[in-house]
Formats: structure tokens, sequence, C-alpha cells
């Protein structure tokens, strides 16, 4: 068997280009969205918060002008310092939107008796909301804001400065009314150096101009019930305002000009329409010592002067005097000095007229106002940390009450009964003489018929001669020395004097209606 041996001849294969066509393709393509992805990214800046108010990583988004341009990428805990670090990454057009002039805040749903605010946060999570002027790209690391800032374009109204004593009850967001409509926002309420409170509204700019110099703001949650001049005023908020408070204002003078920068706020509408003295308010502290009607000293009671409101009661302090034994109060009073003139020595003028203080009860509502009177005797003052102590006078006053009953006593003792009696016995006495009287005018009268009728002037002449002589003879029985006559004068007299006495009563409470509950 020959075994034959074939060479084999190995032939190079062809490389086939368009097998590695494909994955060039796809690479080139992969790279070119890479490419296209990173480049067409935004900057990725951080924002920090006191906490994350709700937001969540790779949903929670950044709002400007209700368009999306932003996403939360991770929320880092600070390890060192409070709050939180919030990595966003924006869209590539937002940079030039990236400066100092960039604003960040979250906005998360409020419900309330008004309305709801943030429905949209409500449904889709807490969000950032962005505000910025756009300039160039100068930053990429914020500090976010607690709340919207105080911008009159972000908040689309006009922003206002309030200053009052107190808070009254009034917070942030509560709503602003005029004329019973809601035209802006309480934004902000602080504590400032001199113990007032600063609060910061925002009107909508369409309302804005119904604010001028002659404006005034007031608290609205609360029914004020005061006492001016001796008449009890009552000033009811409606429903709506009651429930939920905040603040309300007025303007009288439609034509005035707006330059004030900073309006006061008043605890009610009666505090604010009150009527004022002076041109200018300057307000000093006095003191004053009271041993009378202590327990009728309220802080924050009104100091008035012939009618205007010149201050209040800042404070009140009692002690008992064990050696006195009697309870003695100082009060601080806070007085309008500029009420009464621009003169630098104003002070001094006032006292040496007898500036003193005068309290006068108001027990029906447990209170007391305070009176400014002038006595015109100077007196030497003391200064008791650094404040002047004014003098406290007491006037006895008669109420309206007791000079009532005062009326009624002397009514009672009157001796009507006694007067009646007599009246009707002189009268008895008299009787025939009064007969004889009234026969003789029937006889006239008959008479006169008859001459009319017959012409008897003879028989006329007779009758009327005989009534002369028996109305002579009554008068004579009714002289000054009669008992008669002196015990109707008596009775005349008493009533007389009783009907003036109801008389000056009646023209009291004529003027003074509330005078019988609240006293003279």
């Amino acid at each position: 068997m020959n075994e034959e041996i074939f060479e084999v001849k190995i032939k190079k294969r062809e490389v086939n280009l368009i097998i590695w066509l494909i994955p060039i393709i796809s690479l080139i393509v992969g790279g070119w969205l890479i490419f296209k992805y990173y480049s067409s990214l935004g900057p990725l800046i951080t924002i920090k918060f006191k906490n994350s108010g709700g937001l969540e990583p790779k949903r929670s988004v950044v709002k400007f002008r209700d368009v999306a341009v932003g996403k939360v990428e991770k929320i880092k805990i600070l390890r060192y310092g409070n709050g939180v670090l919030v990595y966003v990454r924006m869209k590539k057009e937002m940079k030039p939107f990236l400066n100092d002039t960039t604003k960040f805040w979250i906005v998360k749903p409020q419900i309330g008796l008004e309305q709801i605010k943030g429905l949209d946060a409500l449904l889709s999570g807490p969000y950032i909301q962005m505000y910025a002027q756009p300039l160039r790209f100068t930053k990429d690391k914020f500090v976010g804001l607690n709340e919207p800032p105080l911008n009159s374009t972000i908040l689309h109204g006009k922003i206002f400065t309030l200053i009052a004593n107190s808070t009254y009850g009034l917070s942030a967001k509560l709503p602003v009314y005029f004329k019973q409509m809601k035209v802006g926002t309480i934004r902000k309420i602080k504590l400032i150096k001199n113990g007032k409170v600063k609060i910061i509204i925002s009107i909508n700019q369409k309302y804005a101009n119904f604010i001028n110099d002659s404006t005034k703001f007031w608290n609205v949650q609360k029914v004020d019930i005061s006492l001016i001049k001796n008449y009890l005023q009552i000033s009811l908020p409606t429903l709506k305002e009651l429930l939920l408070g905040g603040i309300v204002f007025d303007t009288p003078d439609k034509n005035d000009e707006l330059t004030k920068k900073i309006f006061k706020l008043y605890p009610s509408k009666i505090a604010a329409f009150a009527n004022k003295l002076g041109d200018s308010h300057k307000y000093k502290e006095f003191l004053v010592k009271f041993n009378k009607q202590n327990y009728l000293l309220n802080t924050g009671e009104v100091i008035e002067f012939r009618g205007f409101n010149v201050g209040y009661v800042k404070s009140v302090k009692s002690y008992f005097d064990i050696d006195k034994n009697k309870i003695i109060s100082y009060a601080v009073l806070k007085i309008d000095i500029g009420a009464f003139g621009e003169n630098k020595n104003i002070i001094n003028k006032l006292i040496n007229k007898g500036l003193s203080v005068y309290i006068k009860p108001v027990p029906f509502l447990n209170s007391a106002t305070l009176h400014l009177v002038f006595t015109n005797k100077p007196y030497k003052y003391e200064i008791i940390n650094g404040k002047i102590k004014l003098k406290a006078i007491y006037k006895k006053e008669t109420s309206l009450l007791e000079n009532v009953n005062k009326f009624i006593n002397k009514l009672n003792t009157l001796p009507l009964k006694r007067t009646i009696e007599n009246l009707n016995s002189l009268l008895k006495t008299t009787k025939p003489a009064l007969s004889k009287a009234l026969y003789s005018v029937v006889n006239l009268s008959n008479s006169i018929t008859k001459l009319i009728n017959s012409s008897k002037i003879n028989k006329l002449l007779m009758n009327m001669n005989n009534l002369t002589k028996n109305l002579n003879n009554l008068i004579n029985t009714y002289s000054k020395n009669s008992i008669f006559y002196k015990k109707i004068s008596k009775t005349l007299y008493d009533v007389d004097k009783t009907m003036n006495n109801l008389n000056r009563v009646i023209i009291k409470i004529d003027k003074k209606p509330n005078s019988l509950i609240l006293g003279d």
C-alpha cells in the first residue's frame, strides 16, 4: 500500500471590515452621547439650609418662575455646625442666574382657615424656590433662606414697617385687611432693642396706593371695649377677622401723600382714631404715689387731659405700709409732654402750673381713669430714679346715684298725706261759702239767659251784686292769715322744691344716660 503524502496549503483569510463597522459606530455614538450629556450638564451647586424641609434626592426640584430648572442630587448632614448641605444640579441655561442676586428657600404646603398655599408642594412634595437676576456666573455656593425674602418684586407687593408696643397675639402669615378684603400678609415679627415690636407687612401692588401718611393700622382679633369720656364704646370685628386675626388699616384722607417709612400699630380701632393733642409726640416717664383706690390701678390705663389721651400707665407697684396701716401704690406714667408744647422748659412750666394727677374710679368696670389737672399752685417735687414725682389729688365727688337717693329721701320726708288731709278739712269748713258762690254763678248764668231773652237788666245787676258780695266773703275767708293759706303755701313750696330737684336729675340723665351705671 502506497502511502501518498499531500501537502496542505494554508491560505490567509481576508479581514471583513463590515464586521467591525458596527462596534466602531456604536463607540462613536456612545462617546458622542457621553460628550453631549456632560457638555449639557449645568453647574453643580450647594445650598446650606437649617434643615432639609422634607426635600428628597433625585425627586425634589428647583423652580424658577414656575419652571423646573434643577434637581436635588444628594443631601448631606453637616458634621460640624447645624444644618444640611443640599447638592443641586442646575440646568446649563441657568448658569447666568447664579450670582449675588440669587436667593433660595424651601416651599412647603400651608393649610389654614382662609386658604391653602403651596398646593403643588402638597402633591409633589416640598421644592426649592429660586429668585435671581441674569448677570453672569460668579458663585456655586449659597445659603438658603428660612422664608421668602422681603423684596417687593418677589412678593409682588409693597413692603411696610409697623411699630407696636406688643405683638397683640399676631404672628407671621396672618392677613392684612382693607375694607374687609385681604390685601396683604404679615411677613415678619421681631423684637427690637428699645423693647418695641417690629412688624413687616406686604401689601399687594394694586392696593398699595390706598396707603398714605393718614393711614391707621390696628389689630383686629379682639372685641374692643373702651371707656372714653365716660361713654362705653364697643368695636366688633367681622367673624372672619375674629377667627383668623390679622391687621386692618383705613385711610381717612385719600388725598394725603405717602412720606412715612414707619407706621404705628394700634391695639384697636378705637385707640387708632382717638383724639390727639398737639402736633408732635414726646413721651417722658413720671412717678405718682397713690394711697386711695389702689385696687383700681391697672397697667395700660389711659391718662386723659380734658378729653384727650396724653399717656398711659406703664407699671404699677403696690406694698402694704404696716406703720400707716394702708396699701400704697407707685405708678410709672408715660405722658406725652409734646401735647403741651415744644418749649424746652415745658416740664418746669407744667409743674409751676400745679400739674397733678387725679384718679377717677369706674367701679362698674373695676378700673379707673387718670386725669391730669392744673391746680395753679406750684409745689416742690422729688426726683426718684430719674423720674419726677407728680402730686396726686383726690376730689370728693357725689355720684348721680347718691343724688337720686337724697332726692328720694327728701321726697319721703314731705308731709304730703297730712297736707292733703288738712286741705280736705279746710274744704269742708269753707264748703258753705263755696256752695253759695257757685249758686250765685248759676243764678248769674240764668239771669244772662233771661236777659238775652227778656232784657231784664235790673235782675241781672242784682244777681251780680250778690255774687260780688259772696266772692268777697270767700276771699276774706282765705286771707294770708288763714290756716288754709299757710298750709297750701307750704305744700306748694315743698312740691316746687321737689320738682326742681327732679328736673336736675332728669337733665343729668338726659346728658349722660350711662351715669346711673358708671357714676357721675
